[in-house]
């Protein structure tokens, strides 16, 4: 329980004084949503130390005793995920050794969170020097910058890292006047698109369209060299870059890019191709940057690279919920006494925006039968174990569980209340841009267009089981749909039906767990049927001998994908037997086991 005592502590710093193992704190240098950071002695070597803290205040605490908590149980995840993620990047940040790059000693481990020790460099950031030094500041200047920190990134772009939070105030000159990139406390792997509340690593202005929402396309080295060159730009104009959501807004109503190009801007002293690699690298799509370092150090040698020229930007456009059309469709489900063919078929019928090249990294939710499709051939049983031949295996202890094979690297449990959390997330990021582009012109054609689609978008999702059967996804969704109803006749119509109580019936759904054989359509049914039922409903179901043997064949058979060493398999699994039987304690054991935490 978090008090009134424990609330005020929530974001408080470590006092002076404090002691971290041998480091002792001096002073505090930075502070964030994810973390703080401290000045610190070292008083084994006797030497000043910079110390990253790993607090993300949107869901974690400090206590009265300098230790950091989950605000609540719901929270455990991300605190751990996040807490996981920090580790296992200052390990590796660690091994690196680029004298433009911040080096990091080491991570340890104290007060329920996590520590990175980085070296100290004495000197002054960018984004005070642009302020007091700007006349000064020359093309000579920015390629003494830029070219040598390119060097240091490269070295983390290969290792498959990027920085995610480069700008002014993270580019750091030491007093000998050679630059240093730091805080990496945002840094993530490429192969890793997150979800959820760990992607708000927003800094307007430097922060490419990407990090607003993975609707606008992936993150990779791309994004890293987006920022920089805003933070460069910053630097050159004195002004920090129009946001990239203003600059897609305005051009969603069909005005000019509100982002001036340098190369536009008449500045005598810099060379035409400095300034055209820097205008290229803020290409607002993704893919109209260039991919890697190399391509983008290319530019300012006078090459060209394949791609659209500058003249030719266009907007960039969420990317297409394909994934969600090649699913069955959902509004099959089994007992629920309600008409669903309307208004979902709108999906079919509204002209989409363009899709860009990347495809998105979030999981769209077309009920729950998406997590059946994500588990593979073979993901579930029923064909192989068939009603009256249950084998329930032994019981599932931690003891048992502990003897189970763990994955390397520890993974990230999410289940399906969080996905629906990160589409939502996504779809409102979208929803604020074409609001914005309707703010400038009312009659903007594409900003309609993409209202609809937003619309048919919330249509998919209002017809989910997880939102049928969760009242506080209803109400999330149907507020987020009520800044719509003047625009679109169909979000008036999704609200009345959102604020409707859906029923299903357990009963309905007793053919299926009679059947010895289901098809997987007939499958993905059951489980739908399943995750929508409520109250007095829900509670018949999960004491029915025929969903509890469901649930033991489900967690044999996680299992057994432990065993295999299938762990993103057994992940999975984990996911969707929790819609069945979210009380389950044995999954609980499971996904501790898999998250590094049992």
């Amino acid at each position: 329980m978090v008090d009134e005592n424990t609330q005020i502590m929530a974001a408080r710093p470590l006092p002076v004084g404090h002691q971290l193992l041998w480091y002792e704190i001096e002073e505090i240098l930075g502070q964030g949503g994810f973390g703080i950071t401290y000045l610190a002695m070292d008083t084994n070597l006797n030497r000043k130390v910079a110390i990253k803290e790993y607090l993300p205040t949107i869901f974690a605490y400090r206590n009265q005793d300098f230790t950091v908590s989950p605000l609540t149980g719901d929270h455990d995840q991300n605190y751990n995920w996040g807490l996981s993620s920090f580790l296992n990047e200052a390990r590796t940040l660690a091994q690196f050794r680029h004298r433009n790059v911040v080096q990091v000693h080491t991570v340890f481990e104290n007060h329920n969170t996590a520590y990175m020790v980085m070296e100290y460099e004495l000197g002054d950031s960018l984004s005070r020097l642009i302020p007091k030094q700007r006349d000064q500041l020359d093309q000579v200047f920015f390629e003494n910058l830029l070219f040598p920190v390119l060097d240091g990134l490269q070295d983390i772009h290969n290792a498959g890292f990027i920085h995610r939070d480069i700008k002014p105030a993270n580019i750091y000159l030491r007093s000998d006047g050679s630059p240093v990139l730091i805080d990496f406390g945002s840094a993530r792997q490429t192969s890793q698109q997150d979800t959820g509340e760990m992607t708000t690593l927003i800094s307007q202005g430097y922060t490419p369209l990407e990090q607003y929402s993975s609707n606008f396309g992936d993150q990779g080295p791309w994004t890293d060299i987006y920022s920089f060159a805003a933070s460069v730009y910053h630097g050159i104009t004195g002004k920090r870059p129009v946001d990239a959501l203003n600059r897609s807004a305005g051009l969603l109503a069909g005005k000019e890019d509100s982002l001036v190009p340098l190369s536009t801007m008449g500045l005598s002293n810099y060379s035409p191709v400095f300034l055209s690699a820097l205008d290229r690298a803020m290409m607002l799509k993704p893919d109209e940057r260039p991919q890697t370092l190399t391509q983008w150090r290319s530019l300012f040698a006078g090459e060209q690279i394949a791609g659209s020229p500058i003249a030719e930007q266009t907007l960039v456009q969420p990317s297409s919920f394909a994934a969600s059309e090649s699913l069955n469709d959902t509004r099959e489900f089994v007992g629920i006494d309600r008409d669903l063919t309307s208004p979902g078929d709108s999906r079919n019928t509204v002209s989409k925006p363009a899709a860009t090249k990347k495809k998105s990294a979030a999981l769209p939710l077309a009920g729950a039968a998406v997590l059946l499709v994500a588990l593979g051939a073979g993901g579930w049983w029923y064909t192989q174990n068939p009603a009256g031949n249950v084998q329930t295996g032994a019981q599932l202890t931690q003891e048992r569980v502990a003897k189970l094979p763990r994955p390397g690297t520890a993974l990230s449990v999410v289940g399906p209340t969080e996905r629906l959390e990160a589409e939502l997330s996504d779809l409102k990021s979208m929803n604020t841009i074409y609001q914005q582009a309707l703010a400038i012109d009312k009659d903007s054609q594409p900003a309609l267009d993409g209202i609809a689609y937003l619309v048919s978008q919330y249509a998919r999702l209002a017809e989910s089981p997880i939102v049928m059967a969760d009242e506080a996804s209803r109400a999330r969704l149907s507020n987020e749909l009520s800044g719509l109803v003047n625009i679109d006749p169909q979000a008036a119509r999704l609200v009345e039906q959102l604020q409707a109580t859906p029923t299903v019936k357990f009963a309905s759904l007793s053919t299926l767990l009679n059947k010895e054989n289901l098809t997987g359509k007939e499958q993905q049914k059951l489980l739908a049927g399943l995750v929508a039922l409520q109250g007095s409903e829900k509670q018949a179901a999960q004491k029915d001998d025929r969903v509890i043997a469901l649930s033991n064949r489900f967690r044999e058979s996680i299992v057994k994908n432990l065993e295999a060493g299938n762990f993103d398999q057994a992940a999975r699994m984990i996911e969707v037997a929790q819609l069945i039987n979210p009380d389950d304690s044995s999954l609980d054991i499971l996904k501790r086991h898999l998250e590094g935490r049992g």
